[in-house]
């Protein structure tokens, strides 16, 4: 985890910040209330930088 976490007050953000240290979990919880294109996941969470969404 890094020490700035997510900067949400979501209850799923602040799980995220205790269990994963990654984007997965916050990005799964965006597209299950809806989003589905790049552009709105990436405003729905923000702090995430684009190459953390690229396929390697």
């Amino acid at each position: 985890m890094s020490e700035a976490g997510y900067n949400q007050f979501c209850p799923v953000a602040k799980a995220c910040e205790l269990l994963e240290p990654r984007w997965t979990l916050l990005i799964l919880c965006e597209m299950w209330s809806g989003s589905t294109r790049f552009n709105d996941i990436g405003r729905g969470v923000p702090g995430m930088c684009r190459h953390c969404c690229r396929e390697d």
